[in-house]
């Protein structure tokens, strides 16, 4: 017998089923930038250029005569000598002073003294001074010679109120009965100022 071709038969179409999965919805967080920190500065205080006007102080310390004798300079023994004084600061370099020395045989009062100071904005102040002086000898109360002292010194302040000072004074009151030879007073102490 012969062989029967027969055509296989034709694919049903079957149009493919779509299923819909529903994707879930995941929301991100939305990064919102901080505001930047707002940094408010304090105003400066103002500053206080001026120094404290009246200066109060007391330096203790050793005074003692010079003369000559040969051509040669002499010192006596160095006696105690305690010196209050005050000062009126018109700014931070001069200065108007005025000082008393009290020693065992004589006493001297700078009436007005000017007062130059370095570095005016330093805590270390070298400084320089000259004053007109009265001097009385008490051998010879009631008598006075007339004459000058010349200072240099340090003053070291603490702060604006409180000061440390040392200075070495030269005073000459020449030809009178009360001050026969000048002086020479190293003397170091402390003081306050006010206002």
């Amino acid at each position: 017998p012969q062989p029967v071709y027969v055509a296989p038969p034709v694919p049903a179409y079957a149009p493919p089923v779509q299923v819909y999965t529903p994707q879930p919805v995941v929301y991100a967080p939305v990064a919102v930038p901080a505001p930047a920190p707002v940094v408010v500065q304090p105003a400066p205080r103002p500053v206080d250029n001026k120094p404290n006007f009246l200066a109060l102080k007391y330096m203790p310390g050793f005074s003692s005569n010079i003369g000559t004798a040969d051509g040669k300079v002499d010192f006596s023994t160095p006696a105690f000598a305690h010196s209050p004084g005050v000062e009126f600061r018109l700014t931070r370099w001069l200065s108007l002073r005025s000082d008393l020395e009290f020693r065992k045989d004589s006493r001297t009062w700078d009436v007005l003294g000017v007062k130059g100071s370095l570095f005016p904005r330093s805590p270390v102040k070298p400084y320089a001074s000259v004053s007109f002086a009265i001097n009385e000898n008490l051998k010879n109360p009631g008598k006075y010679s007339f004459g000058f002292s010349a200072a240099a010194g340090m003053d070291i302040f603490i702060g604006k109120y409180f000061f440390l000072e040392a200075e070495a004074r030269y005073r000459m009151t020449p030809g009178s009965c009360c001050s026969e030879v000048p002086t020479l007073a190293v003397v170091g102490g402390g003081g306050v100022a006010f206002f």
